[in-house]
């Protein structure tokens, strides 16, 4: 290894190199030769690679694709095992949720048995192939890819995240069907949303870790702790996740290190760990290493160097001043994107308890060990087993003396009952390799069981609980009795009776119509609607034409009296009771003021609708909003201006009508010109006026006894510079009326009436030059009270008068049958039976009020038995048939003696496994109808097996269709390392949260005692006499054995484990129940420790379980700050509250300051926070608040008089200042123990520790760059 990378010597590694192993000789070539020859040797590297792959010249065709041949047996046999399981199923002998995971299994062992063969048929016959040197090469590709280029792309989910029991058995290669291309565009689709989500939480990820972790930075060379951690190998349920060698590169040593056996020296405290080092510790076969670690570091508020170890990027010492927390965060975020966030279940394939299956060397005979405790369960395949609670032995014994025992470990199942028979292969039992796992959690899930065939609901030994439908016990069926099963509307009457025998073509129900009003009779032949006309109504005084402008085509209605209104319906159209048919509007040459005389309306939507009949007064005037200066307005207030006359200067703004001028201004501006029409009178100026003047004249009228008014007036005074002056003004009257009738049918059943709206209030000047609309006239459609439900047609008429031109015609329709089949349904109708549609009355005959129209009758298409079990009160009734298609006559021959041997009564059922004919099986299963001496005859059946707590969806005697459902069948199921693991399992450790299902611990190490009555409970004896019972809820099942020594915080039963419960435990543990109880502090060190190892363990393996590999380092500045405070209990002689949150190490030094003076300590507990409130509760405000609840965080710094001492990174960076990180390091002024120390102190440290670096193979000085000679 030291050997100069460039000496005649070479080295020569006589392997295979993939992409793996192409990093480890970079990684070896870094740490033993440094950068620059590591980089000549890639150089080098890639030349060779271009240089081979140009000459190889590999390419991808679809010959290299190869198929193994063994694939189709792989399926057949497949196929013939869920033949098999679905049998079962149809015998009712497992439950659906068993019959879907059983296949679900079978195919997902196939697929992997089958990536197994693809691979193995690589090596034997080409591995030179181009797709196989790709893939496992790494250099393109992976193996689940290849597998399902030539192997099968196997089982899909569906949107829901569910397993599709149809797996996908074709590969790219072969083509993929139809059926298959649907089903795997789910997983495609899903892969998108996934990636695109993945992104998004990593990043967020990142975010919140970097926030926690930005201010840990190098800041110290020793803090002389005495704390460490032990590392020793990573493993996970028996599995190597990460050996001891990888832990300890990198790593500084707590204590020295002797061989265990020779007892000499191999490395000192304060070492670094290279790859050597860690190579020779290994060898020596010691297990567990003490090192130092950033999570026992002393250093304030950050990590010195010997507790961080090696910078990886170089395999050297980390510098001061390094921010080795983004970095922390960095490696932690960064490979979030690779996690797999998928959900959905597995089927729970290969789950990592049940590793190991025995197999019967043998035919023999089995034998349980008499001290053996085991219960009886059903296996997730619904086959029965017997579940071993404490390590014990299986022995078989075969002919001649032959015999064979077998360990089994507590959490086997054995498959074999005791003293049973067995012949050779048969599975014994399956072993578990370790004490089953709290991380083996399980999830309430449910499944959805619905009916194969239609027919009668039969219950057989179902417990069901009343009040919430769900079933008690476990073993009860529902048998479905066939039968043909008709859909009624509760409009029909069946005509028949139970147990009446039909033939093809007998009438089974009948519904009736009648009509509720009478009239004339209309039958549209194409579609056998049939109508009845009740009332109609014929406008003859009135015509509609078409009238074309330049704008719009539209239709009028004009009166003989030349009344003309809009049309507002169209011609084959329905109205409804107050529906507008036509409308005109009165419009005005120019605005005005308008007056009521007499007039009472409401108001509504359109405007003020007459109530009471009166006069409309309008008085009219022209005005212009010009809103301009004086200078540039050409007429005078009180001027008498011609029509045409220019209003405005450069503005061709012209009057339409004669009349007085009057300007309304507002400050210097002139915002309106109104030109009023009118008669002036000169007045003389002693006259005084007032606003009582301003009225309305009367015709015949004096004014100032000597003028006489013709007409109706308005009398209006302007204020001129000339002096006043009176204006007669004209008024318009308009008559306005009340709603009224204006034409209606013969029966006053349907009328047209007249309505008038006012659309604006009372004294309202409206502003205008042109003409507005003043009020509208309606004509709306009115019916009487009784029939107002009934729809209205219209129908256009030619006029008889002129061919251009129509009259209106109104008909009432009364709908006898309706177009759509809102009667019957014909898709649940055929083949069973057709309905029959019979119409009564003939085209325009006059039919009487309750008189019957017409009549639908089903008619059945088969004969049978009928068997009506409706219910009156449902929407939709129900039929049932029994035919010669349900009955199955079996022949007997000795029924004596059958009757003897079986249980053959009426009402029975037997299944299709049951032999009553020698060598005969029947062809399917039934209820026993009739038994005679020659045959019996059964109805045929199918029954479905009921697991405990399925809620129940029918009841005994329900009709149902094909695909309806009977349950809802709730399970349990394990959850798979596919629902533990990824981004979402990351997320949940590091935000601390607590899991759903929390596993039962135990407070303190003991022996365990286990009592079984309704629940299970569990006694935990204890070395300090100390006896805790826990009981188990119901479905909980403990995962220890009698007599088992646990730890504290152990788990007991199935579950996840809540880190918060661990810490409560251990720091009980060690502060109040042992009987000498450290000190407050050292209790929460070591409670603390307890989870910080469980938190780095438990986040390790979720990266490892996706191949990601990421120093313990990184996740341990994490944790550190996770578990960096504490809560406050009680004050003491302090200034702290109760339950206000503190650094650990802060309140540490108040308590010895307050032991000194003999003063109250505060008392506190230990307190883990998760990365987000860890963040919002950090000493800087600022940072605090560019993070999240910024308002908040700020609010209570001001509240509480805070000071940021700018120690982190974004704190510096929000300020402005230069960050207190690597060049900027030593600008920082921050006290550090280093600091503390004289010069000299510092000199002697560094040398020391350069000299460590000089003679580290590492040394600056070889990096240097070689020429190629």
């Amino acid at each position: 290894m030291s050997e100069n990378l460039f000496s005649k010597k070479k080295i020569f590694f006589n392997q295979t190199i993939g992409k793996k192993e192409v990093k480890n000789v970079i990684a070896w070539a870094f740490t033993s030769y440094g950068a620059a020859r590591t980089a000549y040797l890639v150089e080098q590297l890639k030349d060779l690679g271009f240089h081979y792959a140009t000459k190889a010249g590999i390419s991808l065709s679809v010959e290299d694709l190869l198929i193994p041949p063994l694939k189709d047996s792989l399926l057949k046999t497949a196929e013939n095992e869920i033949k098999s399981t679905q049998n079962r199923y149809l015998l009712g002998e497992i439950t659906e949720v068993e019959r879907f995971q059983k296949v679900i299994d079978i195919w997902h062992r196939t697929s992997e048995t089958l990536k197994d063969e693809v691979v193995d048929y690589f090596k034997l016959t080409d591995p030179l192939n181009s797709l196989y040197m790709m893939s496992f090469s790494g250099a393109r590709g992976n193996l689940s890819q290849v597998h399902q280029l030539v192997g099968m792309r196997g089982l899909m989910a569906d949107p829901q995240g569910e397993i599709i029991d149809f797996p996908i058995k074709s590969n790219f290669k072969e083509g993929l069907t139809t059926t298959e291309y649907l089903i795997s565009s789910y997983g495609a689709r899903k892969g998108v949303v996934d990636t695109a989500l993945r992104t998004a939480d990593s990043g967020y990820l990142t975010r919140r870790l970097v926030d926690i972790a930005q201010e840990v930075i190098i800041r110290e060379i020793d803090c002389e702790t005495h704390n460490g951690v032990i590392l020793s190998s990573l493993k996970e349920n028996g599995k190597l996740l990460i050996p001891l060698k990888d832990r300890l590169v990198g790593r500084v040593l707590l204590q020295n290190i002797y061989h265990p056996k020779t007892h000499c020296l191999i490395a000192q405290k304060n070492e670094s760990i290279s790859v050597l080092l860690a190579e020779d510790i290994v060898k020596s076969g010691i297990k567990e290493v003490w090192v130092r670690s950033p999570l026992t570091c002393k250093a304030t508020r950050s990590v010195c160097q010997y507790c961080y170890g090696w910078n990886l990027a170089h395999g050297r010492l980390v510098e001061l001043g390094e921010a080795v927390g983004i970095i922390a965060a960095q490696s932690i975020g960064e490979p979030g994107t690779q996690l797999t966030m998928r959900t959905f279940h597995t089927g729970g394939v290969f789950t990592a308890e049940i590793a190991k299956q025995i197999n019967a060397p043998f035919p023999g005979k089995i034998f349980y060990q008499t001290n053996m405790i085991f219960r009886e369960i059903r296996t997730r395949y619904g086959d029965n087993a017997w579940w071993v609670e404490n390590t014990a032995k299986l022995r078989l014994e075969g002919e001649n003396g032959k015999r064979i025992s077998f360990n089994l470990t507590q959490g086997s199942i054995i498959r074999i009952k005791d003293k049973s028979w067995v012949e050779t292969d048969d599975l014994l039992a399956e072993i578990a390799t370790t004490t089953p796992s709290n991380r083996r959690a399980k999830e309430k899930t449910t499944r959805d069981l619905r009916t194969d065939i239609a027919g009668e609901v039969y219950f057989q030994n179902l417990e069901i609980d009343e009040g919430g439908g769900q079933v008690d016990t476990a073993g009860g069926s529902i048998w479905i009795l066939a039968g043909d099963v008709y859909n009624l509307s509760a409009n029909f009457d069946v005509i028949l009776k139970n147990g009446d025998f039909i033939i093809n073509g007998s009438v089974l129900a009948r519904t009736q119509f009648i009509s509720r009003y009478g009239g004339i009779v209309k039958i549209i032949d194409e579609t056998l609607n049939v109508e009845v006309i009740p009332a109609s109504l014929h406008i003859q005084n009135a015509t509609i034409s078409l009238e074309k402008t330049d704008q719009i085509d539209k239709y009028c209605l004009k009166f003989e009296n030349n009344d003309s209104f809009e049309l507002k319906i169209q011609n084959n159209t329905q109205l409804k009771n107050g529906q507008v048919i036509a409308e005109r509007y009165l419009t005005t040459e120019m605005g005005g003021i308008i007056r009521y005389a007499g007039l009472d309306g409401k108001i509504n939507k359109i405007g003020y609708e007459i109530q009471k009949p009166g006069s409309l007064l309008w008085i009219p005037e022209e005005t212009h909003e010009v809103n301009t200066e004086f200078k540039t307005v050409l007429v005078k207030n009180g001027q008498y201006i011609p029509a045409g006359t220019q209003l405005l200067k450069n503005k061709k703004i012209k009057n339409q009508h004669s009349g007085i001028v009057e300007l309304v201004h507002k400050k210097n501006f002139i915002m309106e010109i109104i030109i009023k029409p009118g008669i002036v009178l000169k007045v003389k100026n002693n006259v005084s006026f007032s606003k009582k003047m301003k009225r309305f004249i009367q015709p015949g009228e004096y004014l100032f006894s000597k003028f006489v008014v013709e007409d109706l007036r308005y009398l209006d005074y302007l204020l001129t510079p000339t002096g006043p002056i009176l204006l007669l003004r004209p008024v318009v009257e308009y008559k306005v009326e009340s709603p009224k009738t204006i034409i209606t049918d013969k029966k006053n059943i349907i009328s047209i009436i007249s309505s008038q709206y006012i659309l604006y209030k009372d004294g309202e000047r409206i502003k205008s030059v042109q003409g507005i609309e003043l009020f509208k006239i309606q004509l709306k459609l009115q019916i009487k009270k009784h029939f107002k439900y009934l729809p209205i047609k219209i129908n256009f008429i030619p006029s008889k008068t002129n061919s251009l031109d129509f009259e209106l015609e109104f008909l009432m329709i009364e709908a006898i049958l309706p177009k759509n089949d809102k009667y019957f349904d014909s898709t649940t109708l055929l083949p069973l039976a057709t309905a029959q549609i019979k119409i009564l009355v003939k085209n325009n005959q006059l039919v009487k009020k309750g008189e019957l129209i017409a009549q639908i009758e089903i008619i059945s298409t088969s004969q049978g038995e009928i068997r009506w079990l409706g219910n009156n009160l449902k929407q939709t009734r129900r039929l049932l048939l029994i035919t010669a298609n349900q009955i199955l006559t079996i022949p007997l021959k000795n029924l004596e003696k059958l009757l003897k041997k079986t249980n053959l009564n009426l009402g029975n059922f037997i299944r299709t496994d049951q032999n009553l004919i020698e060598n005969t099986r029947i062809p399917h299963s039934g209820q026993i109808i009739e038994i005679t001496s020659t045959y019996i005859r059964i109805r045929i059946s199918r029954p479905y097996l009921i697991s405990a707590r399925a809620i129940i969806r029918v009841v005994t005697g329900d009709l149902l269709q094909s695909g309806e459902s009977l349950a809802l069948l709730v399970f349990e199921r394990a959850k798979t390392g596919d629902i533990i693991q990824g981004l979402p399992r990351i997320e949940e450790l590091l935000e601390a949260r607590k899991p759903k299902d929390n596993s039962v611990l135990s407070t303190h190490p003991g022996f365990i005692n286990l009592y079984y009555s309704e629940t299970i409970d569990l006694k935990i004896e204890s070395l300090y006499k100390l006896s805790t019972v826990l009981e188990l809820q119901p479905g909980v099942f403990p995962i220890v054995s009698k007599n088992q020594f646990i730890e504290a915080g152990s788990s007991l039963s199935e579950g996840d484990v809540n880190v918060h419960d661990i810490l409560d435990i251990f720091f009980n543990l060690y502060f109040r129940s042992r009987v000498n109880p450290l000190s407050l502090a050292d209790a929460i060190h070591l409670s603390l420790q307890k989870i910080q190892i469980f938190l780095v363990s438990e986040v390790q393996s979720v990266y490892q379980s996706q191949g990601i590999d990421i120093s313990d380092k990184h996740i341990e500045i994490i944790i550190k700050q996770m578990t960096g405070k504490v809560k406050v209990e009680e004050g003491g002689d302090t200034t702290l509250l109760p339950n206000e949150l503190i650094e650990f190490q802060q309140i540490e030094k108040m308590n010895e300051k307050f032991s000194l003076t003999k003063g109250q300590l505060a008392l506190y507990t230990p307190i883990l926070l998760g990365i987000t409130k860890s963040s919002l509760n950090t000493e800087s405000f600022i940072s605090a608040a560019s993070f999240q609840e910024t308002t908040r965080v700020l609010a209570k710094a001001a509240v509480e008089g805070k000071i940021d001492q700018l120690r982190g990174l974004k704190e510096n960076v929000i300020i402005g200042n230069l960050i207190p990180a690597g060049t900027g390091f030593s600008a920082y002024s921050e006290t550090t123990s280093v600091l503390n120390e004289d010069l000299k102190s510092i000199e002697v440290k560094t040398s020391s520790i350069n000299s460590d670096i000089q003679n580290d193979t590492n040394s600056n000085l070889d990096d240097i760059i070689l020429n190629k000679d």
